[in-house]
């Protein structure tokens, strides 16, 4: 029996070793990939350089205990940037918490992506995480909700995050979020987006909201008070009312978005329009993205013969009869493709831009 168990801990010291190296290229620590470390010893890690851990997914759900064992080898070290932090498919409770949380606060990491996925399923974890997030000054530039089913509790919660100027908050995507219109209305009346620092950047992910709620949250981004960059509507598909508003926004000397970018909206004739002058006449735009977007051609092509302004276009169609179609009038507002991406998307810029970058 004794070779049969030397053996067996000699192939699981090579497993651990090849994962180890494995981490050390990459810096992608994914749960489902970790090794059983339980008979692991700190003491015998001594020949290992500990492998700096640059992003964590929780793409398998582990227990506390086995966080906690990958922690005392001594095999890993937290890097003062973590790229991300994705709870993913991670059965969140305040066991695995009390043991990932001090450790990120030790190691003083600035967290670039953070994803609560389902951490709203145990009000106990969503909890000890908001306090520890207020207590602990953790810098986390970006925050996907997830999953997160939104109570005026929780509202209130992630208002005083991102107006917390030492968490600094600077992006946040709704991801699969449930909003009720009294929570919505509660969120910017509390100040979400017009009493923040930070916050530049807007995502409306694939969250379930309802059309009184999206045209509240479309205007507050276009407040005068409001601060936002950079928005994107996601794949949640605004109404007329509510996009024909952001259209004339835009167009504004007011307007303080840089980028934005649409997918799956329907552009009716009147809206066409407006996207049409966006583009021809923005005076503050650097960046727009049309992804898979329903654009009515003939309201589209009422400003086609007048010079493009907005330097860099996205454009994405789920045919390429469509993209054709569109890429036609853009080109006789001054655009040429800058990058086919495939058959579907390209880039596009105004040519004598590009003239000038060749020239330079």
């Amino acid at each position: 029996m004794q070779p049969s168990i030397i053996k067996s801990s000699s192939r699981l010291s090579r497993k651990i070793d090849a994962w180890h190296s494995g981490l050390i290229k990459t810096g992608y620590l994914r749960t489902s990939a970790i090794p059983d470390l339980s008979g692991k010893r700190s003491k015998s890690n001594q020949d290992h350089k500990p492998a700096a851990v640059e992003a964590i997914e929780f793409n398998q759900s582990i227990r506390a205990h086995t966080l906690q064992s990958l922690i005392k080898t001594n095999l890993v070290v937290l890097d003062h940037n973590l790229a991300k932090v994705d709870f993913d498919q991670q059965v969140i409770d305040v066991d695995l918490l009390k043991v990932l949380l001090p450790w990120i606060e030790q190691s003083k990491s600035v967290i670039h992506e953070l994803h609560l996925a389902t951490m709203s399923k145990s009000p106990r974890a969503w909890r000890f995480f908001m306090d520890w997030l207020t207590k602990s000054q953790c810098h986390i530039k970006s925050i996907n909700l997830g999953h997160t089913a939104l109570n005026l509790s929780r509202v209130k919660d992630i208002a005083e995050i991102l107006q917390d100027s030492t968490i600094a908050v600077s992006r946040i995507d709704l991801g699969q979020s449930e909003w009720q219109f009294s929570e919505m209305k509660a969120f910017l009346w509390m100040g979400g987006l017009s009493r923040t620092t930070n916050l530049t950047r807007v995502a409306l992910g694939d969250s379930k909201i309802c059309d009184h709620s999206l045209r509240l949250l479309i205007e507050s981004i276009c407040h005068e008070t409001a601060s936002i960059q950079v928005f994107s509507s996601g794949v949640v598909q605004l109404s007329k009312l509510s996009l024909n508003h952001l259209m004339r926004y835009m167009l504004t000397r007011q307007n303080k978005l840089l980028s934005c970018i649409l997918s799956n909206q329907v552009f009716g004739a009147e809206c066409s329009e407006l996207l049409s002058r966006l583009i021809s006449e923005s005076e503050t735009m650097r960046n727009l993205g049309i992804i898979n977007c329903w654009i009515d051609q003939a309201g589209f092509e009422n400003h086609s013969g007048t010079k493009g302004c907005i330097p860099a276009l996205y454009v994405e169609s789920i045919t390429a009869g469509q993209i054709q179609q569109i890429t036609d009038v853009l080109c006789r507002k001054g655009y040429e493709v800058n990058q086919q991406i495939s058959r579907h998307r390209v880039r596009m810029t105004l040519q004598d831009k590009a003239q000038r970058t060749e020239s330079n």
